[in-house]
C-alpha cells in the first residue's frame, strides 16, 4: 500500500511538471484573406501539431487593426506584403522582420486610367487608393515612371474599394489603384487596366515583429512553425484537396460571401500564385533579394521614410529567412 502510495505521488508530480514545462503556444495575427489561406489550413489540418508545435490563430477584421495589435505586440507573427514592413518599423516601436516568402500576389491589385489618359503623364491628377501603404505607392510610382510622373506630381487621396468604383465610373477620379474583385467595372466608363501586380512582383511572407524573438524561439521551433505552413501550401495545391479545401475557405476565410460558386471561388484564388516548394526557393534565394533592392530605391527616393529607419532598411536587418531556405530545400530531397 504505502508502494502504491508513492507511486501515485511520483505519478502526480510527474504530471505536473510536464504542465510546467508544456511547450509554448506562439500566436499568429490573421486576417481572412484567400492569399493567406495557408495559415488557417495548417491550423485546421493539423500541420502544425503533426510538427509539434503549438499555434494559435488570432483572427482581425482589416489591416488597420492588425497594424495596431501587432505594434502593441498582442501576437508574434502575421503574413504580410514585404512592402509592408517599413510602415512597421516607421512606427519606432517595432522592428519587423520578414522571414521569406510564402506567395505571389498575382492579380490582387489594379491600376486603372481612362483610355484617354494611357500612356500620357498623370501630373496634376488625383489618383485614388484603396490604401497609402508602403506596398501602393511602389506599384504606383513604378507605373507613373513610365509616364514621366512621380509621386509628387499627383494628389493622392485614399477610399474603400466601393467608393473608387463609383468614383470612376462618374468621371470624378481618371486614375485609381484598387483590389481586382473581378467585376470589371472600368469596362463601362472608358477605362482600361494601366498595370496589375500580375506584371509587377509583390512578395508576400511570414513577419515576427522583434528581432529579440527571434533569439528567444528555439530554432526548431521556428522551422516546425514554417514546415508546417509549406506542408499547408502543398495540401492546397494537390487538386484532390479541392472539396476540402474550399470547405475550409467557406468556413473561416469567405465568411462574408457564403453564396459564391465554385467558379467565383476559383477566379479569387488567382488572386494569389502558390508554388512548388523548388520554385518558392528560387522565390526566397534570387527574386526577393532582387525586389528589396529595386524597393529599397524606391524609399530611398519617394518613401519619405525616418532617416534611421531607412538606413538600418537593409536586407540583411530585415530579411531572415534562411530558416524557410532550409525547410524548402528538406521538401526537394
Amino acid at each position: 500500500m504505502k508502494n502504491l502510495v508513492i507511486m501515485i505521488v511520483v505519478i502526480g508530480y510527474l504530471l505536473v511538471g510536464s504542465l510546467v514545462i508544456a511547450a509554448e503556444t506562439y500566436t499568429l495575427g490573421f486576417i481572412p484573406y484567400v492569399m493567406w489561406s495557408h495559415y488557417k489550413v495548417a491550423e485546421v489540418k493539423g500541420f502544425w501539431d503533426k510538427q509539434g508545435v503549438s499555434v494559435e490563430v488570432i483572427n482581425y477584421a482589416n489591416p488597420l487593426d492588425t497594424f495596431q495589435a501587432g505594434i502593441n505586440k498582442r501576437f508574434d507573427f502575421t503574413p504580410i506584403p514585404l512592402a509592408v514592413v517599413p510602415l512597421y518599423r516607421n512606427t519606432g516601436v517595432s522592428n519587423v522582420t520578414y522571414l521569406g516568402t510564402f506567395s505571389v500576389a498575382d492579380r490582387h491589385k489594379n491600376i486603372i486610367i481612362k483610355n484617354d489618359l494611357v500612356q500620357k503623364s498623370l501630373q496634376g491628377e488625383t489618383i485614388g487608393v484603396f490604401l497609402t501603404d508602403f506596398a501602393n505607392l511602389f506599384l504606383l510610382s513604378t507605373y507613373l515612371k513610365t509616364v514621366n510622373t512621380t509621386l509628387d506630381d499627383v494628389r493622392i487621396v485614399e477610399m474603400n474599394p466601393d467608393e473608387l468604383e463609383a468614383n470612376f465610373e462618374h468621371n470624378r477620379l481618371s486614375v485609381i489603384l484598387t483590389m481586382d474583385r473581378g467585376n470589371r467595372f472600368y469596362e463601362q466608363a472608358n477605362g482600361v487596366v494601366a498595370l496589375t501586380t500580375q506584371e509587377f512582383y509583390e512578395p508576400h511572407g511570414f513577419t515576427v515583429f522583434t528581432q529579440d524573438f527571434l533569439t528567444t524561439i528555439p530554432p526548431e521551433d521556428l522551422k516546425k512553425i514554417l514546415r508546417g505552413c509549406v506542408e499547408a501550401i502543398e495540401w492546397i495545391r494537390d487538386p484532390a484537396n479541392w472539396e476540402e479545401y474550399k470547405a475550409i475557405l467557406r468556413q473561416h476565410i469567405l465568411t462574408d460571401q457564403p453564396d459564391l460558386s465554385d467558379d467565383q471561388i476559383r477566379e479569387l484564388l488567382r488572386e494569389g500564385k502558390y508554388v512548388d516548394p523548388q520554385t518558392l526557393l528560387v522565390h526566397n534565394q534570387d527574386l526577393l533579394r532582387d525586389y528589396f533592392r529595386q524597393f529599397r530605391t524606391f524609399l530611398a527616393a519617394e518613401g519619405n521614410l525616418n532617416a534611421d529607419v531607412l538606413a538600418n532598411f537593409r536586407y540583411e536587418n530585415v530579411v531572415y529567412n534562411q530558416p524557410l531556405i532550409e525547410v524548402l530545400q528538406e521538401f526537394g530531397q
